[in-house]
């Protein structure tokens, strides 16, 4: 199957997009409390057939609510077209290091120019053509672990982000930092380290294992800091973040986040946290000192029922605002559809 352009958010009446395609939510939007199972099986069965998932992490919503998922424990990408919960179409060739082979793949990046795979435990992103064929390297060397002192390698990694001039961020999440690559990298091609120091640590300048970012219009960055349970917001340039979520201490009250594994943001600067641990999803205005619950509220507590979630790890919105939920350890996508709206 091919794709024509990233659509990451549509405008519509719900939903707009800003410069850079970047979200535009009303902030008094909220979501069903019961989700619908969009990928996946609703009873949390995993499996390997066109119709299930095992432990998918990122996913990605493009062209008409095409969704995408990094199916990892499959070492596949899995495209789902809407109205239907069987795949489309398989992007990887099975598990292994060969050209087109993935090797539990935690990240899916889809534009105009290509389909980006971070291929984790290979220690590559893969960029596919848009028909899910042929695949070159763009980042990192093929099996090998990069270290706190390298910036052409790569260690272990949950997410990336592609912005709108092709360079590829990479949050390396064991070697505790952000590297951006140019359009034109190519495996080996040495990156620029953009945050973080190469050590794991709680000062203003340091990350602990990171898993998610997002980048936005002014190339300033979000980063779920993972392991200091809050998100650091990183402008252009600096060398250090600030604290705009979470206290570094774990909890469950509103002001705390225990264990943030990935954030979005839309354009009056509403952050969208993943916070696993707390099995909910927060949305959280830059500035305020606390959160607000808008999924997967009922309770703290791990579950498997339509208004819970299991270690979740992603988020994304499709073009009418509802809400999707890589609920990974229930090896299913959730979506909770947008409920109310009212202008911006």
């Amino acid at each position: 199957m091919s794709i024509h352009v990233l659509l990451r958010f549509r405008a519509d009446v719900d939903v707009l997009h800003g410069s850079e395609g970047q979200l535009i939510l009303s902030p008094s939007a909220s979501w069903a409390t019961y989700a619908n199972t969009v990928a996946g099986s609703s009873t949390c069965a995993s499996g390997s057939t066109s119709s299930l998932l095992n432990t998918n992490l990122g996913i990605q919503i493009v062209n008409n609510n095409t969704l995408y998922i990094a199916d990892q424990n499959n070492h596949r990408i899995v495209v789902i077209q809407p109205n239907s919960t069987t795949a489309a179409a398989i992007i990887g060739s099975g598990p292994g290091s060969g050209p087109t082979q993935l090797n539990y793949p935690k990240d899916v990046f889809v534009t105009s120019q290509g389909i980006y795979v971070l291929d984790s435990s290979n220690y590559r992103i893969l960029k596919f053509w848009t028909n899910g064929t042929n695949a070159t390297i763009v980042v990192g060397i093929t099996g090998t672990a990069g270290g706190a002192l390298s910036n052409t390698t790569i260690g272990v990694s949950y997410q990336m982000f592609v912005d709108s001039s092709s360079n590829i961020y990479v949050l390396d999440y064991t070697n505790h930092k952000v590297l951006l690559f140019p359009p034109n990298s190519t495996s080996g091609t040495t990156g620029m380290m953009i945050a973080g120091t190469g050590s794991a640590g709680s000062a203003p300048n340091m990350l602990y294992n990171p898993r998610g970012m997002f980048v936005d219009s002014a190339s300033a960055m979000y980063i779920a800091d993972t392991y200091n349970n809050r998100i650091q917001y990183w402008v252009n340039g600096a060398c250090y973040g600030s604290t705009v979520a979470g206290t570094g201490t774990l909890g469950s009250s509103l002001s705390q986040l225990y264990y943030p594994v990935a954030v979005i943001v839309d354009v009056n600067q509403y952050m969208y946290i993943t916070d696993q641990f707390n099995n909910r999803i927060l949305r959280w205005l830059v500035g305020s000192c606390v959160g607000q619950c808008i999924a997967a509220c009922a309770s703290t507590a791990a579950g498997q029922g339509a208004n819970q979630v299991y270690y979740s790890v992603r988020v994304v919105f499709d073009g009418a605002g509802s809400l999707y939920v890589s609920d990974s350890a229930n090896s299913r996508v959730q979506q909770f559809m947008i409920a109310t709206s009212s202008s911006k």
